[in-house]
């Protein structure tokens, strides 16, 4: 099979690097950051200049992209999905907002084109070593066809149902991380203002009920500044998601109480300019009063 590939970003490079050593032909779509785009011609990945150029030809186009407005961009407005060939397929793993992957879907659907949603879990570390989860919503024989794609780059894969059902667990998996984030951020700030040392409050955490591996990540940051990219995640891309979680639940006619409450953090911090900042930042400028 011969892969296009849209979006080599932080998590994008190692996918279409893992997706290079397995042997499969592979072109990416030109990109400023030529620290990746050379990296991967110098392992044999053809580099174009335009859309039109990358879907000739191709049995799979990957994607991995910041928003759903990226992706309908590529897809509806560049015509990628009448550039492909019939029975080919989109591999989407951007973190996408579910009502517009609907509408993708059905497009795709009217072309003969196949859909598998395959959101991420974890870092650009597991995205080099090939180690990613994936979180895939598809139909039962077009994964089994297009899976070895997906294994190139996934150490883990879930198959939690029909095209878009990916996309869906991805935000509810978002919005439980990022929740959790708002509560660690605020009980921190209580205990700053409780003369109560961040060092105590991770000693009582710690081995007890309420400790896990994104409380100790978090609390790298916390506890030494210098693990600012313990999580490589922009609050821009955390107020990103919770919206598109709320575009969900609205749909769905479904409550976000607490969803509603995380976003509130995130969207603060985009509004005061802090959006390019990893969420781990968010600790420091609270305490600081910067939001």
């Amino acid at each position: 099979m011969k892969i296009g590939f849209v979006g080599i970003g932080y998590m994008g490079h190692g996918m279409a690097k893992n997706i290079l050593e397995k042997g499969y032909s592979l072109k990416f779509k030109a990109n400023v950051k030529r620290k990746a785009a050379d990296d991967l011609i110098s392992r044999g990945a053809i580099e174009e200049a335009n859309i039109q150029d990358l879907c000739s030809n191709i049995d799979v186009l990957q994607l991995c992209l910041s928003s759903s407005d990226q992706v309908e961009d590529i897809l509806i407005n560049k015509k990628a999905i009448n550039l492909l060939k019939k029975n080919s397929v989109i591999i989407d793993s951007t973190t996408a907002n579910p009502v517009s992957t609907e509408k993708i879907i059905k497009i795709c659907s009217e072309n003969n084109i196949h859909f598998i949603d395959a959101p991420l879990g974890k870092t650009p570390k597991e995205a080099w070593n090939g180690n990613l989860d994936a979180i895939v919503g598809a139909e039962n024989d077009i994964l089994k066809k297009f899976r070895p794609i997906i294994d190139c780059w996934a150490g883990r894969i879930v198959h939690v149902g029909d095209p878009g059902s990916g996309h869906k667990l991805k935000l509810l998996n978002n919005m439980l991380s990022l929740s959790y984030y708002s509560i660690y951020y605020e009980a921190l700030a209580i205990c700053k203002q409780s003369k109560i040392s961040e060092e105590t409050f991770h000693s009582v955490i710690s081995g007890g009920r309420m400790d896990n591996e994104l409380f100790q990540s978090f609390m790298k940051y916390v506890l030494d500044s210098k693990e600012e990219n313990q999580h490589k995640f922009s609050i821009n891309n955390a107020n990103k998601d919770l919206g598109y979680l709320m575009s969900l639940a609205i749909e769905n006619n479904a409550p976000t109480l607490m969803g509603s409450a995380a976003k509130q953090i995130f969207q603060k911090a985009t509004s005061n300019g802090f959006g390019e900042k990893n969420v781990s930042e968010l600790y420091n400028l609270i305490i600081n009063k910067k939001i």
